[in-house]
């Protein structure tokens, strides 16, 4: 087993069963963030979140309390208090 030191000083280990590695499969534990991400260098499934397959199509690109923008829209709103600004990437 291989454990190294992130550059937030959480442990990461590298190690992995053999049938991980005969599957393609590759799972990366996070102690730090209690979270785990699968990739398959086979492209056979997306890479997972907690078991969770990534969205490659969601809704919203920008989602928090400043900054708002529909996924492939091509418009963003940044806002604070009562300033707005009106990115509109569709027009040339």
């Amino acid at each position: 087993m291989r454990q190294e030191k992130s550059k937030t000083n959480q442990t990461i280990s590298g190690s992995q069963t053999l049938d991980q590695l005969l599957s393609n499969r590759l799972d990366c534990r996070s102690d730090f963030h209690k979270t785990e991400l699968t990739l398959f260098a086979d492209y056979s499934k997306p890479p997972q979140v907690d078991g969770v397959p990534l969205n490659y199509n969601p809704p919203k690109a920008y989602d928090s309390p400043f900054i708002q923008g529909d996924f492939g829209s091509g418009v963003v709103t940044i806002r604070k208090g009562e300033q707005k600004l009106l990115l509109d990437f569709t027009k040339e």
